[in-house]
């Protein structure tokens, strides 16, 4: 079953575009690098990041966790929450 499509932010890159609008048309399910509504995964809690998933005909399938090294955690971490404080104040503009 596919999240629902109001989860997903159509943020992909033109090669990734293309390779989307081909490979779901036919319920590929290719793994492609996409901004999700993260739920939990990588730790991280209502939050968009850009993260692997499988695509499928009916948008997102899966978000893909990868094991990231601490350092690698870290980062994704200062990077989500730099995400979110740029969120928050775009609300108040």
């Amino acid at each position: 079953m596919a999240l629902p499509a109001v989860r997903v932010i159509a943020c992909l890159d033109p090669v990734s575009l293309g390779i989307h609008r081909q490979g779901t048309s036919g319920d590929e399910h290719r793994i492609l690098p996409v901004s999700v509504l993260l739920d939990g995964q990588y730790g991280q809690h209502n939050v968009y990041a850009s993260v692997p998933a499988v695509l499928g005909a009916d948008g997102v399938e899966q978000i893909i966790e990868l094991n990231l090294t601490p350092e690698e955690q870290a980062q994704f971490d200062a990077s989500c929450k730099t995400m979110q404080e740029n969120f928050d104040l775009a609300l108040t503009l």
